[in-house]
């Protein structure tokens, strides 16, 4: 196994930038194509655009000219590829045999730089993005991070979108407002292609491919996305009944800063060592100790200039309150006193254990180097993230827990339960501290 990933960068004449990740003796080469974008740029009258386009895209171009012609080709070869549309960046990725890497950028180059955008296929994915949507909904997890969840914690903004914003205008998009989305988005100054496997793969002749074919895509920088402004919530606890559901799940939301701030790190050392697994804080306390669930965890989700700290746990109804309450004690702890040494060095060996393996899956690689430079314009070698994340405190650790603690008066809390359940909506609100 390689002990470090050394990226290294080329720009394109029209200021494409690639970045090259040599994973020595790595007979896999994987390709990761990202666009600065997803739901963050959409308006309410273009909601879904983003997730339209990404359908959109595997339609085909002027040499493979429709989906079944794209997905020959990539078959023919044993291609693992695919697509996903996020709230800042939307990716386009492959892994195939380094042998192959040629053919992979021949059809993502056709279909980036000459890809069709007819009637009959913009209907065809409107229908397959309506199906997805049934399933986003029946499904109660899906359904808060997807429906509950975000226009409570960013009420009017595009964060805060929904899939039923997208239901509602599907049916209105045009394939000219797929042409002006794709113009305005696809533009190289917006874009990054990560390239991640055996150095002799990349080679001269490979720079000379995306050259001619990358290299020809126009446009100018897009417009900025819209920032988040944090204010109070007008109500902080949120209870939903969901049929067909035997389990409460419960979330606690904790606003927080974005990846753009200093400290984003240390929060997700934080989420390590409160929910990552069974030797977690709350799984050892509040499933094993206090038996007060069946599923526990901690976790981030962060954009550019905001974020939000979760605590998660399913139980049954009348178990809500008191399982809240202790993940928050558990939360106390940790701003009360240092995290013991031992346990924080395990926990950052264990992820620094994880972070080397990823080495051995090229498609990973490339999906986590081509967000990081399309979001923060800078590159580091994976040691260098290692390293960065060793030198973390057991005071910044604390620190970073009183912060959070902080911000809990303007935490929400959500809550799916069974049809016919009575919440303690009042128990929850008194856990969180008075705005004033």
């Amino acid at each position: 196994m390689p002990a470090d990933i050394i990226p290294e960068k080329l720009i394109l004449q029209n200021g494409f930038p690639v970045i090259f990740l040599p994973l020595p003796n790595n007979p896999l080469v994987a390709i990761t194509v990202a666009v600065r974008g997803g739901m963050r740029h959409e308006t309410k009258r273009t909601a879904g655009i983003a997730h339209l386009q990404e359908h959109g895209l595997f339609d085909g171009g002027a040499v493979y000219q429709d989906t079944k012609t794209v997905a020959k080709v990539l078959q023919k070869i044993r291609a693992n590829q695919g697509a996903y549309t996020g709230e800042e960046e939307v990716c386009y990725y492959a892994e195939c045999d380094a042998s192959d890497i040629d053919i992979v950028i021949n059809v993502f180059t056709d279909m980036f730089c000459a890809g069709q955008n007819r009637e009959s296929d913009l209907a065809k994915n409107k229908k397959i993005i309506a199906h997805e949507f049934t399933k986003t909904t029946s499904d109660p997890d899906q359904f808060f991070w997807h429906d509950l969840s975000p226009p409570r914690r960013f009420p009017n903004h595009p964060l805060g979108f929904t899939t039923y914003d997208e239901q509602a205008t599907l049916a209105g998009i045009t394939t000219q407002d797929i042409a002006n989305y794709r113009n305005t988005f696809y533009a190289p100054q917006n874009m990054c292609i990560a390239l991640a496997g055996d150095p002799a793969a990349f080679t001269r002749e490979l720079s000379l491919q995306l050259e001619n074919g990358f290299g020809r895509l126009n446009g100018n920088a897009p417009p900025a996305w819209e920032q988040f402004m944090e204010r109070e919530p007008s109500q902080r606890i949120h209870i939903l009944e969901h049929d067909g559901i035997e389990e409460t799940t419960l979330v606690i939301a904790i606003p927080c800063h974005g990846y753009q701030e200093h400290h984003y790190m240390v929060r997700r050392l934080i989420a390590t060592i409160l929910g990552d697994g069974m030797s977690s804080r709350l799984f050892l306390t509040v499933r094993e100790k206090l038996q007060l669930c069946y599923v526990v965890g901690a976790f981030l989700h962060e954009y550019e200039e905001t974020g939000s700290f979760f605590m998660q746990v399913k139980t049954d109804a009348e178990k809500m309150t008191a399982a809240a309450s202790a993940m928050l004690d558990e939360l106390k702890n940790l701003a009360d006193e240092p995290v013991p040494e031992d346990e924080l060095m395990d926990i950052k060996q264990g992820i620094s254990k994880e972070l080397r393996r990823v080495i051995l899956r090229p498609a990973e690689v490339t999906d986590a180097y081509a967000k990081r430079y399309l979001m923060k314009k800078n590159l580091r070698t994976l040691n260098e993230g290692i390293n960065e994340m060793m030198d973390i405190s057991r005071q910044d650790i604390m620190r970073e827990a009183q912060n959070l603690l902080e911000n809990l008066k303007h935490t929400q809390i959500f809550a799916i339960v069974p049809t016919g359940t009575k919440a303690p909506a009042d128990a929850l609100e008194v856990l969180l501290p008075n705005a004033s």
